[in-house]
């Protein structure tokens, strides 16, 4: 069977676009950063106000992107044939868009035991 050697996402800017809402930034529940122009207006204030002390910088909790996201692909032999370019496509998309706080790729199989898994990273 051959393929077609077209790209697997023919609209990719219009695809971006359409994923910009996604770019959000919230403060982090983990991370902190300085805020500099607190720390300045703290030690005015203390100069100002003539005491001494520990001059100690002010913390705010920094940005970071607000969505995580799990690309799942079939990972079944027959089909990864078809499916691998456009998950790789994908996979470039969503890394050029710097959306997501973590971005990973999973792929989905059968068991011979019962529901389908999920397996980790593979080259896509």
């Amino acid at each position: 069977m051959r393929l077609a050697a077209n790209s697997p996402l023919p609209r990719r800017l219009e695809l971006l676009r359409a994923l910009r809402p996604l770019k959000r930034w919230v403060p982090s529940r983990h991370a902190s950063e300085l805020d500099e122009e607190a720390t300045i207006q703290q030690v005015a204030q203390r100069a100002a106000a003539h005491r001494d002390g520990a001059r100690l910088p002010v913390l705010r909790p920094a940005a970071e992107r607000w969505l995580d996201a799990v690309l799942v692909v079939d990972g079944h032999p027959a089909s990864m044939l078809l499916w691998t370019p456009l998950a790789r496509e994908v996979h470039r998309l969503l890394i050029q868009l710097e959306a997501f706080r973590d971005l990973r790729i999973r792929y989905r199989h059968a068991r011979p035991d019962g529901p389908p898994g999920l397996s980790g990273v593979r080259q896509c």
